[in-house]
Order: structure tokens, then C-alpha cells, then sequence
């Protein structure tokens, strides 16, 4: 006997929870508990694998558009809650994890253990395409990462002082740390193409520790040595230089510094814009589409009447609206599924 989930589409219930129930993939018939909907096997293990599916896409439109990780993650573990083996999810979850990276604490060491965690079933020849697209996102996030931090810690290529010059340099080890072991990955999956690539972009990294690194005040630091808890030491290089950096905004990594601006801690921004339009769009382009469409039909009981122009000017107007929020909503969801992360 296999026992399996199933899906019940005819019960009417506000909590999707109680639609799922336990079905003998082997029997001829099966029934659901709830509303007695009588299904084959087959087809209400169907119906659940869809409703995963749908549940997943949301997760990853509001990620992959809207930036809302933390959502995202949330959306992602409760798919994880009905099938704690299902390998786009589980991806899903790195993913927004890996989002939540700010300036002052990444989730790169986090990420890697999520990774080690189910590596087993990422390796699985039904899950190698997924994991493999994962992978080659993650690396992108990566490097996405380090540039953006880069840019919030530097002004004309000098940091604001030594206190960004030493989380820049540990941000730089973990985010390498990360791409080590996402090449690791590709290799034994034989995307040497890929690793190749990754393992150029560790070698410039690794390059750039053991450059100068110097201040707008003009001072040198170099990259000394790792810790045993994993943080980088640096030392000061004798002799100042001249950045020609006079004009800047003197900018600060301390929150309590209130004579100086306090550099930002959000890395990856959210599109509260898009998150809405995802939320709502559908809801909205479906309710103005019908409202215009009522105005149409109520107007042609209105020809030869002065309301007749304006109820179907409005209605068509509706119905205008409604379409291009359909579109957009076409749009995102084909992003989605060409690209999942």
C-alpha cells in the first residue's frame, strides 16, 4: 500500500488545509473525507502536486519580483509544512534567505548549511535541472551582493574609513566562502562551463584581499590573516597617499554616530509596487473587467439616450484597464516559470 496526498477542488472552505487528504495510490477509487467527492487515485494526487505547484509560483513571483524574501521564505516553508520533500521549495527557501543579506549581517554561512542540509535530493535526477538553474542564480546573488556592498562602503573606490574597510574584506570572504562552494557543486554535476566562470571570479576575489585598501583619508590597509572565528584581520600600510577625494559625504557604519550620515544596512531592495500588483492584480483586473463589462451591456439598453455614450465610454474603459492588468499579471507569471530563481 503507497499512501499519498490528495486534493480535494470541490470543498468550499476558506482554510486549504482541510481540502488535503490521504489517498491509496493503489485503490481503483478514492473519496474525500470532508465533502465524500469521489476521485481516482490519480487524479487527486494530481490536483495536490497543482496546488503545490500554484503555491510555490506565488512564492516565487513574490521574491523574484515584488523582493519581499521575508514573505517569501514564510510562503515557501508553508508549502514545506505539506511536503517537506519538495525540492523547488526547498530552493526556494535558500533563495530567500540568501535575499536577506544586509550590509551588516549576510546569510551566505546560512545558506551553505541549507544547501549541505538536503544535497541528497538536489542531486536527484529529477531535481538535478532545478538545482543546476539554483546554482548558477545563487552565484549571481552573490556577486550581486558584494558589488552592491562595495558601492555602499566606497566612494570613488576609497572606504569611509577602517571600520568599512574591515567588513568589506569579511562580507568578501564569506560571499567567496559561498561561490567555493557552489563551483564544488557544478563540478560534480558537470557544469564545467559554469564552474569555470565561478572559478575566475574567486581567483579576482582572492586577488583583491591582498590588495591596498585605502581610505578617503588617504591610509593603506591590507588583509592579513583569518581568524579562528573566521573574521579577517588587516594592518595598516606606513605612508599615506593623496586620494584627491575633497569633497565627499563623510558617512559612518556606527547607528549611534549622529554627526555623521549612517551608510544604509538594506542591501536588496523591495518593490512594494510590483508586491501589490502581484497581490492584487489578478483580484482587480477580474472585478474592473466584469464592472466594465455590466456598464457595456447596460448601455446598449440605453442607445438613443443621453446615457447611452457615457455608460459605454466608461464601460469600454474598464474593460481596457482590466485587460492590461491581465497582461501585466501574463507577464510576471511567465518570468517566473522561464526563470524560477
Amino acid at each position: 500500500m503507497s499512501m499519498k496526498k490528495g486534493f480535494c477542488i470541490r470543498c468550499i472552505t476558506k482554510d486549504a488545509k482541510h481540502r488535503i487528504f490521504t489517498v491509496n495510490s493503489e485503490a481503483e477509487k478514492c473519496y474525500c473525507p470532508r465533502c465524500m467527492k469521489e476521485y481516482t487515485p490519480k487524479e487527486a494526487i494530481g490536483h495536490f502536486n497543482h496546488y503545490l505547484a500554484y503555491l510555490t509560483n506565488q512564492a516565487d513571483m513574490t521574491l523574484q519580483i515584488a523582493r519581499r524574501p521575508d514573505v517569501s521564505y514564510q510562503k515557501y516553508a508553508e508549502v514545506l509544512e505539506y511536503d517537506n520533500d519538495y525540492v523547488p521549495a526547498l530552493l526556494g527557501r535558500i533563495s530567500s534567505l540568501i535575499y536577506q543579506s544586509t550590509l551588516r549581517h549576510s546569510r551566505f554561512d546560512d545558506a551553505l548549511l541549507l544547501i549541505d542540509l538536503d544535497i541528497d535530493r538536489f542531486h536527484l535526477v529529477s531535481s538535478r535541472a532545478i538545482f543546476i538553474n539554483f546554482l548558477k542564480s545563487a552565484n549571481e546573488m552573490a556577486t550581486s551582493y558584494e558589488e552592491r556592498i562595495y558601492r555602499r562602503l566606497t566612494f570613488k573606490g576609497y572606504f569611509y574609513d577602517v571600520d568599512c574597510v574591515r567588513l568589506y574584506l569579511q562580507r568578501l570572504l564569506e560571499v567567496t566562502r559561498f561561490k567555493a562552494h557552489v563551483k564544488k557543486e557544478l563540478e560534480d554535476l558537470n557544469e564545467k562551463e559554469t564552474s569555470d566562470l565561478i572559478a575566475s571570479q574567486i581567483e579576482q576575489f582572492r586577488k583583491y584581499l591582498h590588495n591596498n585598501l585605502v581610505t578617503i583619508s588617504g591610509i593603506q590597509y591590507q588583509f592579513d590573516a583569518i581568524e579562528k572565528d573566521k573574521t579577517p584581520s588587516i594592518k595598516s600600510i606606513e605612508g599615506k597617499i593623496h586620494t584627491g577625494v575633497e569633497r565627499f559625504t563623510p558617512k559612518t557604519l556606527n547607528e549611534t554616530d549622529k554627526k555623521h550620515h549612517v551608510i544604509k544596512d538594506v542591501v536588496f531592495k523591495s518593490n512594494k509596487t510590483a508586491y501589490h500588483v502581484i497581490n492584487l492584480g489578478l483580484g482587480f483586473a477580474m472585478g474592473i473587467g466584469t464592472l466594465g463589462l455590466i456598464l457595456v451591456v447596460l448601455s446598449l439598453f440605453m442607445i438613443g439616450k443621453p446615457l447611452f455614450l457615457p455608460l459605454l465610454i466608461i464601460g469600454l474603459s474598464f474593460n481596457f484597464i482590466g485587460l492590461v492588468f491581465l497582461l501585466v499579471q501574463f507577464i510576471l507569471r511567465r518570468k517566473i516559470k522561464k526563470s524560477r530563481y
